[in-house]
């Protein structure tokens, strides 16, 4: 039975998962969020709001200044609205228990080192707002909040070829007025930050098409595992990456890949095979596994997906793999570089993980039928 509202042992122990994050981030200090506190800082020089992030889309200035609110140092100040922010994402389904044990579960094993580190889960909650109201036909709302998700992080983006086909088979008619007002505000908010800060707001749209192989990367890991004695780590933005003289050709053997997954999903979505929750998540997993850029605290964009099914051994293992590769053998890497192959490692196993992770969850799906929505 589902309960009809979150215990308070959930609470507790979600705000222990929050305040357990928020310890790391004080012992460690990672340079994000000191990345965050030197955009707050330089946004509010004169004149205000022209230094904008280079790699992080508009609405993320907002995140980063909402520390400075409180009287209190950035790395706690942005703990905590973290924390928040994670404790709100239990509120969303605060009617279903079991979902909150397991995203519980799943962040206490992956995500405790990234929850208070990063700004994802604002971007997460968002996400989950959307696919609530997607879930449940408010699909203003579901478009309002993945346009939101978009200006924050950019990966709400996959949610968008999904939720067009899912309306129209939910509603028997194409949702072009939504697709064009979604676009249109989206273009506009840029277009703001254009005329503010001139073309350098522009950067975060154009910095993923430039980056190579990240480390925690499928296409990257496979690269390495394909030319193990050519292969070679460095730090470029931002982040770790993978050189091997095959990266461009895994690179565009993974583009297409994404490409006929994407069609693959909504074609499935077309057909009613699929119901939102699903499709979903089959959205995302083919964005990361087939993406050159798979950080470690993307699994926080995973995790309130795989909480909508049964507890999954693989996703508990995805979980424990992406803990394991950052921080413990990222911390060991940084000082010893024979450590980098370990991470290729553990994070191609996570990978795999999470694959089969997901043939395990939809094996044994009910097929959707028109007009049904799941509770």
């Amino acid at each position: 039975m589902v309960s009809r509202r979150t215990p308070w042992t959930a609470w507790l122990l979600g705000a222990a998962v929050a305040l357990g994050s928020l310890a790391f981030i004080l012992w460690v200090e990672p340079t994000d969020v000191a990345e965050y506190a030197y955009y707050a800082h330089e946004a509010l020089l004169t004149p205000l709001l022209t230094h904008w992030p280079v790699e992080y889309p508009t609405l993320s200035q907002g995140v980063f200044l909402l520390p400075r609110i409180l009287p209190l140092p950035y790395y706690w100040a942005f703990g905590l609205l973290s924390g928040g922010a994670f404790l709100t994402l239990m509120a969303v389904r605060a009617h279903d228990s079991t979902w909150n044990f397991r995203l519980l579960i799943y962040f206490g094993l992956g995500a405790l080192g990234v929850l208070a580190g990063r700004y994802d889960i604002f971007a997460v909650l968002t996400a989950v707002l959307g696919i609530e109201a997607a879930r449940h036909g408010r699909f203003r709302w579901a478009w309002f909040w993945f346009a939101v998700g978009f200006l924050l992080k950019l990966y709400p983006a996959c949610f968008f070829p999904v939720l067009f086909f899912w309306q129209y088979r939910r509603e028997g008619r194409w949702p072009w007025q939504a697709l064009l007002i979604t676009l249109l505000s989206i273009t506009l908010v840029i277009e703001i930050e254009y005329r503010w800060a001139g073309p350098g707001a522009l950067a975060p749209y154009q910095f993923l098409r430039y980056r190579p192989l990240e480390i925690g990367s499928f296409p990257g890991n496979i690269a390495a595992l394909l030319a193990p004695y050519h292969t070679r780590i460095a730090f470029a933005f931002g982040a770790m990456n993978i050189f091997t003289p095959i990266n461009h050709v895994v690179g565009a053997v993974f583009a297409v890949l994404m490409a006929l997954s994407f069609l693959t999903i909504v074609a499935a979505v077309y057909m009613d095979y699929l119901d939102y929750t699903q499709a979903a998540l089959l959205s995302l997993v083919a964005l990361l596994l087939t993406s050159k850029v798979f950080s470690v605290q993307f699994v926080m964009w995973l995790i309130p997906l795989w909480c909508y099914f049964p507890l999954n051994a693989y996703w508990v293992a995805a979980a424990l793999l992406s803990t394991l590769a950052y921080p413990f053998a990222y911390l060991f890497a940084t000082h010893h570089s024979g450590w980098w192959w370990i991470l290729v490692v553990l994070y191609g196993l996570r990978s795999v993980a999470i694959l089969w992770g997901t043939k395990a969850a939809l094996t044994h799906r009910p097929r959707v039928t028109r007009w049904h929505f799941r509770n």
